[in-house]
Parts: C-alpha cells; structure tokens; sequence
C-alpha cells in the first residue's frame, strides 16, 4: 500500500493511517484468521482491523506497546493549541473501547496494564510482556498452525499473525 504523505500533516497523516488499516484489513478477510495480533498501529487503523478480525469471527489481541492517545494528545496540543481538547478526546475514547473490545491485551509495561485496568479492560484478558515482542506466559496459550505463525504481511512496525488459540 504505498502512500505518499507528509507525517506532520494531520490530515494526510489520517488519510494514510485509515488507508492502511483498510489494506490491512483485506488481508486479514482474504486469509481468515482465528486471531489477529495487532502491535503498533494507529488507532484509526486498529479500529478498522479490529471491525474486520470480527467480521471474520477472529480473536483480537491487542499489542499494547505505547498509549496512542497520549502521544496524540501531546502531537494535537502542538499544532493546535486548545481545540487539540475535542479531538484527542476521540482518540482515547476510541483506544479505550479497542481495549476493551480486545479479546486479550499484551501489555510491555506493567503501567500499561494499570491503564487497561483503569479503561475497563478485565484484568483477567491482560497479559504483560517484559520484553516486548516475547513473552513465554503468553505464547503458551497460542498455538501455530502446522508448527509457524501464519503472519499476514504489512509495510509498517505493525503486525498482524494468524494463530490458533489454544
């Protein structure tokens, strides 16, 4: 999904954030995963990949590297003073019911974890990461089809595997 845009236009940035999550989202539809692992994604992208692993009935994991929302809200106070209120607002309104929606939450920090709980997340569907892209507790609970991941390809950090949940 090649795009040309400028990461400091919000705008454009917005556009390219809903456009990848749709190419994302067609990749998980054309595969039909049983779960969707998803790790650095704009939140307007998660949440179109999020509608889609329900479309396809598919558990969704919540790779919760960074709280989006707060480093939107700081982006947004920059470049638009104090209209910057409303719209991260949205963000960490949507951030929480992506968390919440999430059948599980893998979380790399445990303050992360304090934040899900306080967002609404069942304490019992966080699961937390010390190093961020491994964790043994939770790589017990999924198991590969034919012996590997699945992994749905995408251009960007994010990631989006296909796993049977054990």
């Amino acid at each position: 999904m090649p795009m040309e845009f400028s990461k400091h236009s919000l705008r454009t940035r917005r556009k390219a954030d809903i456009a990848y999550g749709r190419a994302v989202a067609a990749k998980v539809a054309a595969f039909g995963p049983e779960v969707v692992v998803s790790s650095n994604m704009p939140l307007d992208a998660q949440n179109i990949l999020q509608q889609a692993a329900k479309r396809q009935n598919a558990r969704f994991v919540f790779w919760l590297q960074d709280v989006y929302s707060s480093a939107v809200r700081f982006v947004l106070k920059r470049k638009l003073g104090p209209l910057a209120g409303l719209a991260a607002a949205h963000y960490e309104r949507l951030e929480k019911r992506l968390l919440r929606d999430s059948n599980a939450v893998v979380c790399i920090a445990p303050g992360f974890a304090r934040i899900a709980t306080d967002w609404g997340v069942d304490p019992a569907r966080i699961r937390s990461s010390k190093t961020g892209h491994r964790s043994t507790r939770f790589a017990r609970k999924l198991r590969t089809t034919n012996g590997r991941a699945n992994t749905a390809s995408s251009a960007t950090s994010a990631f989006s595997t296909a796993v049977r949940w054990a």
